[in-house]
């Protein structure tokens, strides 16, 4: 009996490590077969009617999430209520996509093996809810295993290129700048410096981290200051006095000023900047315009005769431009020439030894040339070149040149260019145009400052995307501002424009415009 006992336990055991071997192997079909619901490849078909390179739009597919969507989101404007797509598979046996045709509140389905053409509306992608976005369901080769996929094809809500502007409140700077014979916001280390002169001649200093909360006020014991001709190399300013006297100032918390003898010999005549530690200026000798270079660390002053055609007043403040092939460069635009009447429209060069013009801008596209100018804003950001031929949009250094005043009126007209010995276009009519809340302006002052992008829906002063101003551009829909919001860590570049006269007779413009290119802002879609 006991014999029989152990035989029957024995088989029991036996049918166990069958059972236990069977439901190894169904595991491992299982596995396999969930494989076989795999999206290999995805894209639209090519039709030019609806946009060029169609076809090359690259599709991400998270075979984890269950999801397909375009990273890099289609031009504004964009109709996708009818693309073919094109997918393969690992080994499916069946594919059936669903989808809602417009405001028809009754789902399509069709068998994509047996309809591959079929026209699908995908206008829905942005639906906050996720109920009418288009699905796919992919059938392994036993027909039951299958993986549901979400696809969106993601459309830009706003001019991607486009350059908006907001202004920032300005009621921490003091009213009495308003009244201003004449002012310069400047940089130097982590802040930004606003000095101006009353019409009493007395002179005021105010300071700012980010354009909105501003220092108290300074009163600062000068003579009347010429301070537009201010510069900085970080360290100190540099100004020049009404009468003809060098200033400097050498503590940047004490604000104090005292007399320069830097260009002893000299009459100072105008300030351009800094390059490689040198100071770059305008003297008169004798009554005859001269180039000088100096090292205020001490040494000799370097001097050279002013060309006829170099403007000696009213160019822009410098723009240093480097480059892995060469030596820095200190570049201006624009400006007054010796004879106190002509204007010019050229962009000059300084590499340490010699001035060259780099573009007389006399040919351009979209409506050039640049007409010459006095008190022109200069300065670098950037834009994007499109690639056609791979869909790619390329960030590219980009010099813009902003407004002034053309011997009769003051002018708030944009040019760009991504080299300074080619060709300038000008913003008309274009995404980059300025908006109509910006007044024409001469003589602003722009910085570029990388901020990190964060919530914009509390009230400790960051940016309210609904505010921000495009001429001809839908406000920014709310569904785009909350995904950018719940992105942190973003650097974005932004302009900071400040100040400037709405004419030649200084009247001061007290506003600060803050721009960015959208596509800068646009976090990485997940």
């Amino acid at each position: 009996m006991k014999k029989i006992n152990a035989c029957f336990l024995f088989l029991i055991f036996a049918n166990l490590l069958f059972v236990a071997g069977c439901g190894k192997i169904d595991n491992d079909l299982l596995y396999t077969s969930k494989a076989n619901t795999m999206v290999r490849s995805f894209s639209l078909h090519a039709d030019t009617k609806i946009l060029p390179n169609l076809e090359k739009i690259f599709f991400t597919i998270d075979l984890a999430k269950g999801e397909i969507y375009n990273a890099d989101s289609l031009p504004y404007g964009t109709n996708v209520s009818a693309l073919a797509i094109t997918a393969t598979f690992n080994n499916a046996s069946d594919v059936q996509i669903n989808y809602y045709q417009g405001k028809s509140p009754d789902m399509i389905n069709f068998d994509y093996f047996q309809s591959s053409s079929t026209k699908i509306d995908f206008s829905h992608s942005d639906d906050a809810d996720n109920k009418k976005v288009v699905r796919m369901t992919v059938f392994a080769q036993d027909g039951s295993n299958s993986q549901k996929y979400t696809i969106k094809v993601n459309v830009h809500k706003v001019v991607a290129d486009s350059l908006y502007w907001k202004e920032l409140s300005k009621s921490e700077v003091p009213n009495e700048a308003n009244n201003a014979k004449s002012e310069k916001y400047i940089n130097a280390g982590n802040d930004y410096y606003l000095f101006y002169q009353d019409q009493s001649d007395i002179s005021y200093c105010t300071k700012t981290t980010d354009f909105k909360t501003w220092s108290a006020k300074s009163t600062l014991s000068l003579p009347p200051m010429q301070w537009r001709t201010l510069i900085s190399n970080g360290n100190a300013f540099y100004v020049i006095s009404e009468d003809g006297r060098l200033f400097t100032c050498n503590n940047l918390q004490t604000l104090s000023f005292t007399e320069s003898s830097l260009l002893s010999g000299y009459q100072p005549y105008g300030l351009i900047g800094f390059l490689n530690d040198k100071m770059i200026a305008i003297v008169k000798d004798k009554g005859v315009y001269k180039h000088a270079v100096v090292n205020p660390a001490g040494g000799k002053i370097g001097t050279k005769s002013v060309s006829r055609n170099f403007p000696v007043s009213g160019f822009s403040s410098p723009v240093i431009l480097t480059s892995k092939w060469g030596t820095p460069q200190l570049i201006i635009a624009c400006g007054t020439l010796s004879d106190g009447v002509t204007l010019t429209n050229a962009v000059w060069g300084f590499d340490g030894e010699n001035w060259a013009i780099l573009n007389n801008i006399t040919i351009g596209g979209n409506g050039a040339p640049i007409t010459p100018r006095t008190g022109a804003t200069l300065l670098s950001y950037y834009t994007y070149v499109y690639n056609p031929s791979y869909d790619v949009h390329t960030k590219v250094l980009t010099y813009f040149i902003i407004g002034g005043w053309d011997g009769k009126n003051a002018l708030k007209d944009l040019y760009y260019t991504t080299n300074l010995g080619g060709i300038w276009s000008a913003a008309k009519g274009t995404p980059l145009e300025l908006p109509k809340e910006i007044k024409p302006r001469l003589y602003a002052d722009a910085f570029v400052i990388n901020e990190e992008k964060k919530s914009d829906n509390t009230s400790t002063g960051r940016d309210n995307l609904q505010q921000w101003k495009r001429m001809d551009v839908p406000k920014m829909p709310e569904t785009l501002s909350l995904m950018i919001s719940k992105e942190s860590g973003i650097m974005v570049p932004y302009i900071y424009m400040a100040g400037g006269s709405s004419s030649i007779q200084y009247n001061f413009i007290n506003e600060v415009w803050k721009g960015v290119i959208f596509r800068l802002t646009f976090p990485p879609i997940k």
